[in-house]
């Protein structure tokens, strides 16, 4: 029998031939959302975070090179920027590199983060080496490496040259104190000529003029979520409504004719407003509106099918994205009303911009004249140097300059209130040690002391001198005598202050330091701390929590009130700076850390530290300036043990109050 050579020599099943199919491209987010889980082993949950979509498609686009998302808080950066790139080593592997902030957060992303969601993948478990050889700082697999780095560190990116380059909360990167480049142009450099290499980077913006998330994101595409409203089907973004009109649109919660609200009337009374139809609908339809959304770029249109045509401003190699915490599954309107209530018009109100809205922070501008916020501010009616009866601490605040010191005592309540107690220039190290070593009367009280001191040690000319006079005048049991030192924004995530150990911190030899155990170096807060004082000045009124009154004997000092006006926010540079060159700010200067130093002795807890205080009738003299005498280990481990019991045994700290009552 003849056959046809079109007919085949053995008949194959279709399962078969599916076999020399060629295999099948994944996008990226069926990859993720059909094998990518979590650091916990859950499955990534696509149906919840469906706006991520699109960023997993503008990163397979052979067209864009880099994708940037500038978000809140709590919406899946994370997961879906460690999602992309073990998506991308398992399809495609070669070179790649994580880059974050700090060390510390490289080690958790990496070790606690990355390896385990690689180990509970189906997809790359077998690749994996054992558990005792995974590093914590690299990632090295059999078909890919994965490496570390962190801002300030330009060692740890050494000659790479990454395809897959990955970034974590890049607005809070910082620059090396010997490097005066930007560290994320840096990182963005690295693997540059590679013709393919792709970048997605990811951060909650931080202050405006100098958040790097926000500089990129506006340069690219800038492409913000746009969701139909369940009525009428009209496509727009998400937006709380902070107008005096329901009318605008927007998330809406009842208020006052001024617009004032309560937390809970916030929560009680959220709605979405249509800004087309007027018609309200709530958080029974937000996910499912959500589900339907599309990115939509400035210059692009959409219409009422979601279809989404015109070109974007800034078409380019770079897409980028938008997204607020009004479109998270964990949240809902009301959640959303009630923290812009709580936190809108208070020194919290970059938390809430960064960390709800998902946008810079930009601090008000006020202007006034020193008249009247002396008129403002001096309602107190205590006497100079007399402590009004509700406060419970007195903290000091020393601002050094060439030929002079600045001070200032403030005395604090549990309201957080700051009431000055006195001010004044003063100009010696002796004078300064009798400024903070004063005692105080106290209405309906015995007389009481500082029980903190900070002294600006940021001018690099009088460093060392101003850590040397603080190790002789503090006491490690209280008071406390501290350098202090402004810093950058980024590395305080909304605290007042950190602190650490002034020797480690200072480069100082150990063997030669007169070191006493408890000397800290306390790093202020600035941007929390500026926003304090600004709201305090213009927002609140005396007497208001966390706000400050000042005696009605310091209203004449116009020097006083001049220079706590005469700082103000830049929007282009994205910091403080001074208003009239001529005109210092050593006395707001010394308010702010005068409130930093109340931070840094109740530890955050204002109830429980403020505790009545024992006194005593002998006066403590300020340590002299000379090298103290070695004691013996046995002697100096039974005071470190008597030291660490301290009063009544109790586990609280509490500082000594050494007053003369004679």
């Amino acid at each position: 029998m003849l056959t046809c050579a079109s007919d085949p020599i053995l008949s194959l099943s279709p399962v078969v031939l599916t076999a020399f199919d060629p295999p099948k491209h994944m996008s990226s987010w069926e990859w993720v959302t059909q094998y990518a889980v979590t650091h916990k082993g859950d499955p990534f949950d696509g149906a919840s975070y469906p706006y991520l979509k699109g960023i997993c498609d503008a990163f397979d686009d052979p067209k864009v090179r880099r994708v940037f998302f500038r978000a809140c808080s709590r919406v899946g950066k994370t997961e879906i920027n460690l999602g992309l790139h073990i998506a991308a080593q398992h399809r495609e592997p070669d070179t790649g590199l994580i880059a974050t902030p700090t060390e510390g957060l490289l080690r958790k992303t990496i070790k606690d983060r990355l390896w385990p969601m690689l180990d509970l993948n189906s997809q790359t478990r077998p690749g994996l080496p054992p558990k005792h050889l995974r590093a914590a700082t690299k990632c090295r697999a059999s078909t890919f490496i994965t490496h570390g780095a962190w801002s300030g560190s330009p060692v740890t990116l050494g000659d790479l040259d990454p395809k897959y380059l990955h970034l974590l909360e890049i607005s809070k990167y910082s620059r090396d104190d010997s490097d005066e480049a930007d560290p994320v142009d840096l990182v963005l450099q690295r693997g540059s000529e590679i013709p393919d290499r792709k970048v997605f980077a990811e951060s909650t913006p931080t202050l405006a003029g100098t958040c790097a998330i926000s500089r990129l994101v506006e340069q690219g595409t800038n492409r913000s979520y746009f969701v139909p409203c369940p009525h009428c089907g009209d496509y727009s973004p998400l937006y709380a409504n902070e107008t005096h009109e329901k009318s605008t649109g927007g998330l809406w919660w009842d208020r006052d004719k001024d617009g004032s609200s309560t937390p809970s009337r916030a929560y009680k009374s959220a709605v979405y407003v249509c800004s087309s139809c007027k018609v309200e609908w709530g958080d029974e339809h937000r996910l499912a509106q959500v589900r339907k959304g599309v990115w939509v770029a400035p210059g692009e249109s959409i219409d009422v099918n979601g279809n989404v045509t015109g070109t974007p401003h800034n078409d380019g190699p770079d897409e980028s994205f938008n997204l607020s915490r009004l479109y998270a599954p964990t949240f809902t309107f009301a959640d959303y009303a009630r923290e812009c209530v709580t936190k809108v018009g208070t020194e919290q109100e970059q938390d809430f911009r960064n960390s709800w809205q998902g946008v810079p922070y930009a601090p008000i501008r006020v202007s006034m004249s020193w008249e009247r916020l002396a008129a403002k501010l001096c309602v107190g009616t205590w006497e100079r140097g007399t402590v009004p009866e509700q406060c419970f601490a007195l903290t000091c605040a020393v601002d050094v300059q060439i030929d002079h010191f600045v001070c200032v005592t403030f005395a604090w309540d549990l309201n957080k209130v700051g009431h000055l107690i006195d001010f004044g220039t003063v100009s010696t190290w002796s004078d300064v040690a009798e400024w903070i070593s004063r005692s105080y009367d106290h209405e309906g009280h015995s007389p009481i002391r500082p029980s903190l001191t900070l002294i600006d040690a940021k001018d690099g000319n009088r460093k060392d001198e101003v850590i040397d006079n603080c190790r002789d005048m503090n006491n490690e049991r209280g008071p406390f005598v501290w350098p202090s030192m402004g810093m950058n924004a980024k590395s305080f995530n909304g605290a007042f202050f950190v602190r650490s150990n002034v020797d480690a911190n200072n480069n100082v030899d150990r063997k030669q330091a007169r070191a006493i155990n408890g000397l800290q170096l306390v790093k202020v807060g600035t941007a929390i701390s500026q926003d304090w004082l600004n709201n305090s000045l213009f927002n609140r009124k005396p007497g208001d929590r966390n706000s400050i009154i000042f005696p009605m004997w310091a209203a004449e000092s116009r020097a006083l009130f001049e220079q706590l006006l005469n700082e103000s926010w830049d929007p282009k540079t994205g910091l403080w700076a001074r208003i009239d060159m001529t005109v210092p700010v050593d006395f707001r200067d010394a308010v702010r850390y005068a409130r930093v130093g109340i931070e840094a002795y109740v530890g955050g807890d204002w109830a429980m530290n403020a505790r009545p205080r024992r006194t005593t009738t002998t006066t403590r003299p300020i340590a002299p300036k000379h090298k103290p005498k070695r004691e013996g280990l046995a002697a100096k481990a039974n005071r470190r043990l008597e030291a660490s019991r301290g009063p009544g045994a109790s586990f609280i700290r509490e500082p000594r109050y050494v007053v003369n009552n004679q």
